[in-house]
């Protein structure tokens, strides 16, 4: 958890915050989508803002209540105090570098991947139904070319001056096939 305690600000709200795990994926949903919730100034730049918040807009201790007799009012607790003490104050660099590397990962390499895996199921889904050649065609011309030409596993022409090109046309019509 990066900001659990952060106090509730103009874009940080019970519902959307980053203390607990599901008010976390909600606020990070919207960061991703570009939503900003309920008001439209309410963006990523606003819950930088609010991640950020330093002293004298926060409080770096907190109120602990005392139940003993001896301090029967309570007591500030320092954040390292050796208490269950839980400043509500952010910190502006991890927040601007948390939201800044979150917002490019987003936008340059998880959005760009989703939309490249959507359009190559589309493509894949319909590849047999467009394409003009089938994979029976493409096995038929492969098993010629291996015939045909040299038989040293590297299935290049050895010599341009050869008619083997003229042979593989006509044995890809004699089997049949439409690449003849």
């Amino acid at each position: 958890r990066l900001f659990p305690f952060v106090r509730f600000g103009f874009a940080l709200r019970p519902s959307t915050n980053l203390g607990g795990l599901g008010s976390a994926m909600i606020l990070m949903f919207q960061a991703s989508s570009g939503a900003g919730g309920p008001e439209s100034r309410s963006s990523w730049g606003h819950w930088v803002k609010d991640t950020s918040v330093g002293t004298p807009y926060c409080t770096p201790v907190t109120y602990l209540p005392d139940t003993t007799e001896e301090n029967a009012m309570g007591y500030f607790a320092a954040p390292k105090g050796g208490t269950d003490a839980n400043p509500d104050c952010g910190n502006a660099t991890i927040s601007v570098a948390f939201f800044f590397i979150f917002a490019f990962a987003c936008n340059f390499v998880i959005l760009p991947t989703f939309v490249a895996s959507i359009i190559n199921s589309y493509f894949q889904a319909n590849l047999r139904k467009l394409s003009l050649i089938s994979e029976k065609q493409l096995v038929l011309y492969r098993d010629v070319w291996k015939d045909l030409m040299e038989s040293d596993a590297t299935l290049k022409v050895s010599d341009p001056a050869q008619d083997k090109f003229d042979n593989l046309i006509m044995q890809l019509e004699i089997r049949g096939c439409i690449l003849g």
